[in-house]
């Protein structure tokens, strides 16, 4: 079910003109003018938002973007009712 989730928001992005780029290595993100420009094997990407999906690579990410990081454990905290509860012991 959360793949399927996933994937729908990949298509919704995409029809609203998101590019989505997967599986290179960033190298480098710079602020210029309105925009985010992104450096990576691939070459150069440029857009106004930019979306950090990188994992457990994150926060370095981050730091790249000039962005405070969120630290240890932050990424895995689940979202949108997507993790389980644990339960209260009695």
């Amino acid at each position: 079910m959360f793949m399927a989730l996933h994937q729908g928001y990949l298509r919704g992005a995409r029809v609203r003109g998101a590019r989505v780029v997967v599986r290179r290595r960033c190298h480098a993100i710079e602020h210029k003018s309105e925009a985010m420009v992104v450096t990576n094997a691939g070459g150069n990407f440029a857009a106004p938002v930019i979306v950090n999906a990188a994992g457990a690579w994150a926060d370095v990410v981050a730091g790249m973007a000039g962005v405070r990081p969120l630290g240890p454990g932050a990424s895995a905290a689940p979202l949108h009712g997507s993790g389980a509860r644990r339960p209260q012991l009695a």
